[in-house]
């Protein structure tokens, strides 16, 4: 098998590799959404059992939303990953592989399978791509979540609450609760 067929075959693993973790995640963003109809669909018996269970629905609700913000930002990682590694050519390839120097000069001696250059490659092109809303947060999420994007979701989770709760507060008419009369509502 010559070098050009060997590239063509890594890159059909690859694209396998990534239609399988679309599919995957779209599963999951699949079952969050029949969860959150599911949730939305008891909302009354939140709503009338006082402040607790209804503070305890805009959280449910708000973590929903922040695991839609992650599966979807994973999706889009896999499907950049996907469209880069199908746009890619045998030439960039071959040149991605010289400026790194992956392996030796006489091609015995790797440093890294051919798989993962084809895969580090596709990668680059995602961190250095032209900015979209998508690519963002393919970006964000691109190795799951570490310590930087667990902070933002946590951000996001705070300030997603916040509204959801001066929207019941606001518009549904019920007033904003004191932290001490929460803790001792039954």
């Amino acid at each position: 098998m010559n070098e050009e067929e060997e590239f063509e075959k890594n890159r059909t693993i690859l694209l396998q590799n990534c239609n399988s973790n679309i599919q995957t995640h779209m599963g999951y963003q699949i079952a969050v959404i029949i969860g959150s109809l599911t949730l939305i669909s008891q909302w009354k018996s939140f709503f009338d059992n006082g402040y607790l269970p209804r503070m305890g629905f805009y959280v449910l609700l708000d973590l929903i939303l922040i695991l839609s913000v992650y599966v979807v930002g994973r999706m889009f990682r896999w499907s950049f990953l996907s469209s880069n590694i199908l746009a890619m050519t045998y030439c960039e390839y071959t040149s991605y592989c010289a400026r790194h120097e992956y392996y030796a000069q006489n091609g015995k001696e790797r440093r890294t399978s051919k798989l993962r250059l084809l895969q580090d490659l596709a990668q680059d092109t995602i961190m250095t791509g032209d900015l979209s809303f998508g690519l963002w947060l393919a970006r964000r999420f691109h190795s799951g979540i570490d310590k930087d994007s667990l902070v933002e979701l946590f951000i996001l989770f705070l300030v997603v609450f916040l509204i959801l709760f001066l929207f019941d507060s606001l518009f549904l008419r019920n007033t904003l609760p004191s932290l001490s009369s929460v803790a001792f509502i039954k």
